[in-house]
């Protein structure tokens, strides 16, 4: 939050998505050399604190394997399944998808069990005159698929023309300025905020969006039949990061627009972007698309935590879907695990190869398969269906 005084909170114009939110941070810069990966359990002990500290994880940073399942990937993967299965990492997917590159994701958003971002367009004051807007995907946004064929990004969220804070290091009392941010009046906005893009910008937004997510969860926003919508209506419960990442990815939008070149303003790919592809993955992420919420939408939701399926076992949920009150809202089905760490350079990463399917009772017994195929999806780990009732 904005505090001119240093103690007092303040509404400011780079409050964020979370403003009310704890944070933790992790200085990885070497000094004029860049930045350096401390390894996954120096870093992640560095905020969890043993299950008392953080529990989402935004990383504004990363390398390039060319999509190629590394070392890396292994240590990251390994310990999400294993000492941090209630931890979310957040992750921005890169800039290096100039012209609509495929296979250009960044390690580590390139892994499976991370939560990859890549970044749209903003919206209203935050676009310039010549830009498409938040239905469209900023060229630079790096690229899947992976190696092994996996889907990446897993969503997307503006990243381009972002307000952010900007420390002075030899200023003090630097603060908003004096008027509402606009990049389509000046991209100097006051000495305390300034713009700034890339997928670095989007991923803190997903992240955002996730602490308010289990602060859901955590206040009783469910009960053991359903989400009821309203705070203290169920119980609170911690989610594990496998739910939170599917109910992020569940409510999900697919872009409605292509691909646009940033600055120029050429569009490179003036036609819709396909769902589950190597641009957007599941689409932008939209709260209020993915839980019930007391006066501002009408949607159910089932949730099911950290559920534990041995091999050969079948799970079946039994959905009734009453349209009478003129309810036409599609139904949508989301799995996501964290898998166990696959070899290095391997062309099949996937261990645990878990199938989600949807058949419909009655009538003409139609199967629908996940991720846009008309088969069992064998490459990656979270699943989405989409069906109009």
């Amino acid at each position: 939050r904005k505090s001119s005084n240093g103690v007092d909170n303040e509404v400011g114009f780079a409050d964020g998505t979370a403003p009310g939110s704890k944070i933790t941070f992790f200085d990885m810069e070497i000094g004029s050399n860049g930045i350096a990966d401390p390894g996954v359990s120096r870093l992640f002990s560095s905020f969890y604190n043993s299950g008392d500290g953080a529990f989402i994880s935004n990383a504004s940073w990363g390398r390039g394997y060319n999509g190629l399942y590394s070392s890396f990937c292994r240590d990251y993967d390994g310990a999400l399944r294993s000492t941090y299965s209630d931890v979310l990492f957040v992750v921005s997917a890169g800039n290096t998808g100039v012209e609509g590159t495929a296979g250009t994701i960044q390690n580590p958003a390139d892994c499976k069990s991370p939560m990859a971002v890549g970044s749209s367009l903003s919206y209203g004051d935050d676009i310039r005159s010549n830009e498409k807007g938040i239905e469209f995907l900023a060229d630079y946004s790096s690229r899947g698929p992976t190696s092994d064929g996996r889907i990446k990004p897993d969503v997307v969220a503006p990243g381009h023309f972002i307000v952010a804070p900007n420390a002075e290091p030899n200023t003090e009392g630097e603060c908003d300025g004096s008027k509402s941010p606009s990049i389509r009046r000046s991209i100097d906005v006051g000495s305390g905020v300034r713009y700034v893009s890339g997928t670095s910008m989007a991923s803190p937004v997903v992240t955002g969006g996730a602490a308010i997510l289990r602060q859901y969860f955590e206040e009783g926003y469910c009960n053991s039949e359903r989400c009821c919508g309203s705070k203290g209506c169920g119980e609170s419960f911690i989610p594990s990061g496998s739910l939170m990442k599917a109910v992020l990815m569940n409510g999900a939008q697919p872009l409605t627009g292509g691909i646009q070149r940033v600055p120029d303003g050429n569009v490179v790919n003036e036609q819709p972007l396909k769902e589950y592809d190597g641009n957007q993955g599941m689409g932008r992420i939209n709260l209020v698309n993915s839980v019930p919420l007391e006066g501002e939408n009408n949607i159910q939701l089932i949730t099911v935590n950290d559920k534990f399926i041995k091999d050969g076992d079948k799970d079946e949920y039994k959905i009734k879907i009453d349209t009478s009150n003129g309810c036409n809202e599609e139904l949508r089905v989301t799995l996501a695990w964290y898998d166990p760490p696959g070899a290095v350079g391997c062309l099949k990463c996937l261990v645990n190869d878990i199938d989600l399917m949807i058949e419909e009772i009655g009538g003409g017994s139609e199967v629908f398969y996940p991720n846009g195929l008309s088969q069992q999806d064998t490459s990656n780990t979270v699943e989405r269906i989409r069906v109009r009732t």
